[in-house]
């Protein structure tokens, strides 16, 4: 797995489907709405993890799951190109802060310090 080669990739798709680069004509509030559809189905999967009565009901959840958080990478790739923020750039960006980070699990999830 090569996650550079994927992304260049996806910016290519981007372009060669027309949504992004000089000719592109997409929609930064289409490409958002289609992040908040893809994050929801993400979402509606994750909730089914736990009620998978079956290892093989599970894998399929795990498929639709998996295909969420591709999709949403996509779409954020995209994004990115159509606002002159390489998604390397964003990550880079934000791994820096985050990584110095202090705080505590509550409920499951991180909470920072103030």
């Amino acid at each position: 797995m090569d996650i550079q080669n994927n992304i260049e990739r996806t910016r290519a798709w981007g372009i060669a489907k027309g949504i992004t680069g000089t000719n592109g004509t997409g929609s930064i509030k289409r490409q958002t709405e289609k992040l908040l559809e893809e994050f929801e189905e993400t979402r509606s999967a994750l909730e089914r993890l736990p009620l998978a009565k079956t290892p093989a009901e599970a894998w399929d959840v795990l498929d639709e799951i998996k295909d969420g958080l591709g999709d949403m990478m996509v779409v954020m790739i995209l994004i990115g190109e159509m606002t002159g923020l390489p998604i390397e750039d964003c990550l880079d960006s934000v791994i820096d802060i985050i990584s110095a980070r202090t705080g505590r699990m509550v409920d499951g999830q991180f909470v920072k310090d103030k």
